[in-house]
Order: structure tokens, then C-alpha cells, then sequence
């Protein structure tokens, strides 16, 4: 529990220089909230009326994660949680609500908001609220999107990770509560996840790292179309489930409709669907051939024998 007339937002978290970066720093939540360096970079991204341009200056982006230290990019890189978890409210979800673009006026009634601000494409917003029990993250996210679901307003689901990267944003006037409840209610039976038993290979996963870096470091494309691009983070997912999420950060990056958040949501998709074992999923060898057409593991297999 949080401790009374503690500033809620006065916690640490980690920051990465960009949505890809797997070697995060520490840094104070309330410096990056109030931080005015990225104001230019952001304005650009609010004035880009084409969406490929848009993400690709979005994804230049810095970013940090509200729930917490990590030492990585997946959700089980955490090393401390800082018992706050951040929501999003799309324009698109919400474009039947009436005064959207009040929504912080609206927020400040709820007494659980600490924090209420336009997200970096300037359309949206995020909230930041505290919870009571930081073991039960997704549990206390699952019933914050019912909740509000009550009021008329959806949130995005993809937000559920505890790794959630959120972009640098700014916003001159935004709602703070510093002294927010924390949100004690929780559904635990909606989102449980269901794990295999089994162990992840440890070489294939190398392999398929250092394939995905080389394809963000050389700018090529194996996503292909819809089919194939899901297929891929099927394939991740039912191979090395978590640990293969930033694997597909890298790969899906050299594309041009490449939108992180996107990305991610895509990737929960694929946890989910190889979650049926009544089905066959694609495996490692689906990513490896895509990876060989590209001349991707060509260059590989030269590289390691400089």
C-alpha cells in the first residue's frame, strides 16, 4: 500500500532512448512528466499528417516504463515495480463520447487518477494510477478497463504488460493528483495466462536475436503482408513466448507501416493464439526461412567467420 501524502508519481522507472534500446537507465517518473526536452521532436510527430512518417518519428521517440524498473524489454525483465500502471484512451476507441477532448476535466472526478495528459500524437491520452497490490498488475488492469468500460469509455487493452513502453509526451496543462488513491479492486480470473511447460531453446533464440538485430541494423524487411508478419510473432511466441517480443520489436521495425505500439499489441495477439494446443502454430523454422530469403542468415554465417 502506498503510504499516506506520498507523492504517488515520486517513483523510479526505467527510460530507453528508444523504443528498441534493451539497455535501460533509472530514472524519476515526475522529471520525465515535467521534462520539456522532447517538445520539438514531439510537435513534429503532432504535425505529420501521413501515418508511416508519423510512426517513424514517433518511434525515434524516447521512452520509459510507468510500472517499473527493468533490466530489458519483456515484462519478466522487471526488478522492481513502482505500484502504478498507465492506461490509454484512443480518439478512435472513444469517437463516440461527447467532450473527448475534455477528458481530463471528466478524469479529475475519479479520486484513483494520479496523473491525466495528452499522449505524444497529441489525439489521445494516458493516465497513470496508482494500485494497491503491485503482484496483482494485471488483475488491478484487467478491472480498470471494466471499469471504465461502465462509464462509456474504452481503453486500450494492449496497455495490460507490465513492460509497457509509453513515448516521451507533453502536455501544458495536465491533470496531477499526487495524493490519488490506490486502486484496490482487481479481477484476477480475467487475466490469467495460460504457459506452456516447456523450456525455451536457448541457441534458437540467439540465433533469431542476432538475425532480428541485423535486420534492424540493415534495414531489411521480413514481415512481408498481413499473414506472414503474424505468422512470425505466432511463430516467436509459441517458441519462446515472452522472451521473443523484443525479437519482433527488431524484425517488424524496417517496415514502413511500422507502429510500435502496434507491434506489441500484435505480439499479445500471437501469445494468445498459441495458447490452443488443438492447433499446429508455426515454429522457429517459419522466421529462419523468411530470414533466409532476405539473405539475412547469409550475412550472418559471414559475419561470424570475420
Amino acid at each position: 500500500m502506498f503510504m499516506k501524502n506520498a507523492n504517488v508519481l515520486d517513483k523510479k522507472v526505467s527510460f530507453f532512448k528508444s523504443v528498441t534500446d534493451t539497455q535501460p537507465i533509472t530514472e524519476n517518473l515526475n522529471k520525465l512528466l515535467a521534462s520539456t526536452e522532447y517538445v520539438d521532436a514531439i510537435k513534429k510527430v503532432r504535425a505529420c499528417t501521413d501515418d508511416v512518417n508519423r510512426n517513424r518519428l514517433k518511434a525515434k521517440l524516447p521512452a520509459f516504463t510507468v510500472s517499473g524498473i527493468f533490466d530489458g524489454n519483456s515484462d519478466s525483465s522487471i526488478i522492481e515495480h513502482s505500484g502504478l500502471i498507465a492506461i490509454d484512451f484512443d480518439q478512435k476507441d472513444n469517437a463516440d463520447i461527447k467532450g473527448f477532448d475534455k477528458l481530463k476535466e471528466l478524469i479529475s472526478t475519479v479520486p484513483y487518477v494520479a496523473y491525466c495528459a495528452h499522449s505524444v500524437s497529441g489525439k489521445g491520452y494516458f493516465c497513470i494510477i496508482p494500485i494497491a497490490y503491485n503482484k496483482l498488475h494485471r488483475a488491478h488492469f484487467t478491472s480498470i478497463v471494466r471499469a471504465f468500460s461502465r462509464c462509456g469509455l474504452t481503453v486500450d487493452k494492449s496497455g495490460i504488460n507490465e513492460g509497457r513502453k509509453r513515448f516521451v509526451s507533453f502536455d501544458n496543462e495536465p491533470y496531477i493528483n499526487v495524493n490519488a488513491i490506490p486502486y484496490a479492486h482487481y479481477i484476477e480470473t480475467d487475466c490469467k495466462r495460460v504457459t506452456s511447460q516447456r523450456t525455451t531453446n536457448e541457441d534458437d533464440l540467439k540465433t533469431v536475436a542476432n538475425l532480428s538485430e541485423l535486420a534492424e541494423e540493415r534495414n531489411v524487411d521480413i514481415t512481408g503482408n498481413y499473414e506472414q508478419w503474424f505468422s512470425i510473432a505466432c511463430a516467436l511466441a509459441s517458441e519462446f513466448e515472452e522472451e521473443g517480443r523484443e525479437v519482433f520489436r527488431q524484425f517488424s521495425s524496417p517496415a514502413e507501416s511500422y507502429d510500435p505500439d502496434k507491434c506489441d499489441a500484435k505480439y499479445d495477439d500471437a501469445l494468445s493464439a498459441v495458447t490452443d494446443e488443438g492447433k499446429l502454430h508455426p515454429s522457429v523454422a517459419t522466421v529462419l526461412m523468411h530470414c533466409k530469403d532476405a539473405g539475412l542468415t547469409a550475412v550472418l554465417d559471414f559475419d561470424v567467420l570475420r
